[in-house]
């Protein structure tokens, strides 16, 4: 499955979206800006993003 990821970035923390093709959430979280956290959220679906 495909899936495509949005971030809305603030001063002190962000927002990661990850969706698939049918507009399904698979994740919908505020995250602190903080790359090893945000690298963790999205690493199961690392092989399946499109750019």
């Amino acid at each position: 499955m495909s899936y495509y990821s949005g971030i809305d970035i603030h001063s002190n923390n962000h927002v990661v979206v990850v969706m698939d093709k049918d507009d399904n959430k698979s994740v919908d979280k505020h995250i602190v800006n903080d790359l090893d956290t945000t690298s963790s959220l999205l690493s199961p679906y690392k092989n399946e993003l499109k750019p």
